[in-house]
């Protein structure tokens, strides 16, 4: 997929937000001064944020075209997507936060595990998902916007390298 130049700015401003909320807070010195980093992933637990793709959009479409009957069946196969998806992080260990509408948020101990797993069934439902991965549920939200604002179906991994954002795409 070829991006657009306008596309490319809007990616490296957003990169530029999420770098200078990560600054401001604070958390880069203690990264710093801790050293933590992903290479120790062995007792790590990740966060992971999970949101639909064009999931709204189409659940709009719907209630202004009075498709009511479409409308229930969609909510249906949404919910048992985002249903598997909450089964894959519990088969890998995993603890839901959240789980409402089209979103779900979890903690996992290998985010490798649940990423292998979720790419099995990903054919099987419904919509495509964009995907956050941080050490905490702030960066991995930050990371789910990061995502869907490159495109749908992406999964990215935030690494902090030297008190910096590097972003992983997975896929």
């Amino acid at each position: 997929m070829q991006v657009s130049h306008l596309t490319s700015l809007k990616l490296m401003r957003f990169e530029f937000v999420l770098i200078w909320l990560w600054k401001a807070s604070g958390l880069q010195e203690l990264v710093k001064n801790f050293g933590v980093s992903f290479q120790d992933d062995d007792y790590r637990i990740f966060s992971v944020a999970i949101d639909g793709d064009l999931v709204g959009r189409k659940i709009e479409k719907l209630i202004i075209s009075n498709k009511l009957d479409e409308l229930i069946e969609y909510s249906h196969v949404i919910n048992k997507s985002v249903d598997s998806i909450r089964l894959v992080a519990n088969s890998v260990g995993g603890k839901t936060y959240l789980q409402g509408g089209q979103s779900l948020l979890v903690e996992v101990k290998s985010y490798q595990s649940f990423i292998k797993k979720l790419i099995e069934i990903h054919l099987g439902l419904v919509a495509t998902f964009s995907v956050g991965i941080g050490k905490n549920i702030v960066e991995a939200h930050l990371v789910l916007k990061f995502a869907k604002s490159a495109g749908r179906g992406l999964i990215i991994l935030v690494e902090v390298v030297n008190g910096e954002f590097k972003f992983r795409h997975i896929t």
